[in-house]
């Protein structure tokens, strides 16, 4: 019987038709298996974790390029980036691709902050199962003004926590009043 782990090393290998496209191969593409070695360079654990969870969940090519483009900016590493690996990066077509990431995952992010801040529903076409949602963790979204969500952060940083950490707490504290009544 496999363990958790080997089940998801199993789900996680790729084809050989995946592993061709994770390289540049000459192609004028941001190599993403160069983006995972970089980022072990750079100890950027995270950002080559999120890039390969990205890839798992069916995460597109120019995704997966677009926001570790985004990850090195952060970072302050993405010209070293181009410059070891990614030669066309400083080229006009390089540029040109650069900008198409930038749009898209502009876009991703939009859509993912619609999603959390309630503009749009979770399940906007109804294909959630209720079922498992019920038997999982519970979740509330709670939709503040910005100058209430301001108010909620500065308490939060005051008390070396963020945001959602600290309305958690509230809602649990809330609870167990409840709960003693």
């Amino acid at each position: 019987m496999q363990t958790d782990r080997q089940n998801n090393e199993e789900i996680n290998k790729m084809s050989p038709e995946q592993e061709e496209r994770e390289t540049d191969d000459g192609t004028k593409r941001l190599p993403l298996d160069k983006v995972r070695v970089f980022a072990e360079e750079k100890r950027l654990y995270a950002v080559r974790d999120y890039i390969q969870e990205l890839r798992v969940v069916g995460g597109g090519y120019q995704l997966r390029e677009g926001m570790a483009m985004k990850a090195f900016q952060k970072n302050k590493c993405w010209d070293e980036f181009k410059s070891k690996w990614w030669k066309e990066g400083n080229r006009e077509s390089g540029g040109k691709r650069t900008k198409r990431y930038e749009q898209l995952v502009t876009k991703f992010l939009d859509y993912l902050t619609d999603i959390s801040t309630g503009k749009r529903p979770h399940d906007e076409l109804g294909l959630l199962d209720e079922k498992k949602l019920q038997q999982g963790e519970g979740k509330v979204t709670i939709q503040l003004n910005p100058e209430k969500l301001r108010l909620l952060q500065d308490e939060a940083k005051d008390l070396t926590t963020d945001a959602s950490t600290l309305v958690g707490m509230w809602v649990v504290e809330r609870l167990r009043q409840l709960g003693n009544k």
